[in-house]
């Protein structure tokens, strides 16, 4: 979290507490968690930390002693969920709390607002913690007359995303892309969006004559819609859907690719963010989110303009001097 130079947190609370952290059903959010309490736990060790687990408890996550671990089933009813919680940071004398869901308790709580937030929730709060600039912004003016302090910590991939060695790369290629390079395509859940990079793949396979793949990495499922058109996709052959690649998997897939691509004005900005840290040139549209995130690591293009998405790729293709560049400010 921001703060003033030397901030020390134990100056502020010197005595031992109890800090509550609700532990996200989603990965991608339990990660957020992990990377930013892995470090705080350890830094802290005179203090508790409560980790409430909504499914059956990840030890990897359990991962100092100053670590209590409680399991609270998600409940149909959402007021009985909240009385739940309420009572464990009552039970357990929390001094504060850290949540996505914020509850009716007198316990100062800390709002990770990452998604689409009401402004009851936030009025909840103690401290609005947004994961950009963009965001924040949007959340201040929300905000009623009494406005909650919003701070940025930023999200990140996590250690795995990361680059491989040459052999690695090679061998990735041969498995997913028959020996040849690929542009990946992960995050885009939108439909749409995607049409618009099969079109944009399509105009640069008839500029270029390349035998370059496509490889898309569903958001969920593909609706029926999607896959009738891919179907008639002229070249629905170069285009290969990694619908059972695992977690483990996925970085090597992601770090052995010539390009990612992330024409869409929706989403999580982790997914260019793990290319970028595994060391693989992006291509990204340009709205304010992805402009205040990727900076000069990436190239910027109209996720509605197919001729621009496909000049980007083409870009790439040619000048192999840029991906590199493009790459080094990524992995800096």
């Amino acid at each position: 979290m921001k703060g003033e130079p030397g901030f020390a947190f134990t100056d502020h609370f010197p005595e031992p507490m109890v800090i509550a952290v609700d532990i996200p059903l989603t990965k991608d959010h339990q990660n957020f968690i992990f990377e930013v309490f892995k470090r705080i736990v350890l830094q802290y060790p005179k203090h508790s930390f409560l980790f409430i687990f909504h499914e059956p408890i990840d030890p990897a996550i359990i991962f100092s002693k100053n670590v209590i671990p409680v399991v609270v089933p998600e409940q149909r009813i959402s007021l009985l969920h909240q009385h739940k919680i309420a009572s464990i940071l009552k039970k357990n004398k929390a001094a504060v709390f850290v949540t996505r869901q914020p509850v009716r308790t007198p316990v100062p709580q800390v709002l990770l607002a990452w998604d689409t937030v009401s402004t009851a929730a936030l009025n909840k709060a103690s401290v609005v913690i947004a994961d950009s600039e963009y965001a924040a912004a949007q959340i201040t003016r929300r905000q009623e007359k009494n406005k909650t302090a919003v701070e940025v910590v930023y999200k990140c991939p996590g250690e795995k995303y990361k680059p491989v060695s040459l052999e690695v790369k090679e061998k990735i290629k041969e498995q997913y892309a028959d020996g040849n390079e690929y542009f990946l395509v992960n995050g885009i859940a939108d439909s749409a969006q995607l049409l618009n990079v099969l079109k944009a793949f399509s105009a640069f396979k008839k500029m270029q004559k390349s035998n370059m793949p496509l490889l898309l990495v569903p958001v969920g499922e593909l609706s029926a819609d999607f896959r009738e058109k891919l179907r008639l996709f002229k070249y629905q052959g170069d285009v290969k859907i990694l619908d059972q690649v695992n977690e483990e998997e996925l970085p090597a897939i992601t770090a052995a690719a010539y390009a990612f691509v992330f024409a869409s004005a929706k989403g999580e900005y982790t997914y260019p963010l793990a290319a970028m840290q595994s060391g693989t040139p992006v291509i990204v549209a340009n709205t304010a989110l992805l402009l205040e995130v990727c900076m000069d690591a990436a190239l910027y293009v109209n996720a509605a303009d197919t001729a621009d998405i496909a000049a980007k790729m083409t870009q790439l293709y040619k000048d192999e001097k840029l991906g590199s560049s493009q790459a080094e400010k990524g992995l800096e």
